[in-house]
């Protein structure tokens, strides 16, 4: 779409032993941050047209949750708590 943000970053933090991975896009300066959790069986990239949008205003970080994307953490219900 014109106008909407075209540069998304592909991030990962550790967290103890596990590693998530994130989608960036930066928006304008001093946007506020906006945190994307998916809450469905697909991942952050599904959402990317959705993300260069809203990054016309915010700073978007979305991330991968477990057993999504290219997030490498542990998902066994069973193992966690």
């Amino acid at each position: 779409m014109e106008g909407d943000a075209t540069e998304v970053e592909r991030c990962k933090v550790r967290l103890g032993e596990e590693e998530f991975s994130f989608l960036h896009l930066p928006g304008p300066p001093g946007a506020p941050i906006l945190h994307w959790a998916h809450a469905t069986g697909f991942n952050a990239m599904t959402y990317l047209a959705l993300f260069r949008r809203l990054a016309r205003g915010f700073e978007v970080w979305a991330w991968d949750a477990r057993g999504h994307g290219f997030t490498a953490a542990a998902a066994d219900p069973a193992a966690l708590r």
